[in-house]
């Protein structure tokens, strides 16, 4: 997930994934959010709503892990608000980030037509 907004939007975008994942880190006690790491943040040019991309090492639990964290969202938001001085703290959407997986589901393709030769 590349950010290809503006500097000011991919400024905010890291801003916003520290803070997130301090606050998942300290203060979310939900069991489904475990073992979790952002890999990006795609914030809106009007700051209306992050696009927040996650991965977990137990993808068994990747469902059960979003809903925690889409559950919580307004509870992130809300710390974030009060942490950070910015004009308009966004929404929080939460998303699986899926690039690795499908990154190894090509390389094993392609191994397999190597292979064949």
């Amino acid at each position: 997930m590349q950010n290809k907004g503006s500097f000011r939007d991919k400024r905010i975008g890291e801003l916003l994934k520290e803070e997130i994942m301090m606050i998942i880190f300290r203060e979310i006690k939900d069991p489904r959010v475990e073992n979790v790491s952002i890999t990006d943040v795609v914030v809106a040019k009007d700051l209306s709503v992050a696009k927040v991309y996650v991965r977990t090492l137990l993808a068994e639990n990747k469902d059960d892990c979003l809903d925690g964290l889409n559950h919580s969202a307004s509870f992130i938001r809300g710390k974030i608000m009060k942490s950070i001085r910015i004009k308009k703290v966004p929404h929080l959407e939460f998303f699986y980030d899926d690039t690795l997986d499908n990154a190894l589901k090509i390389e094993s393709l392609i191994r397999e037509v190597n292979k064949d030769k």
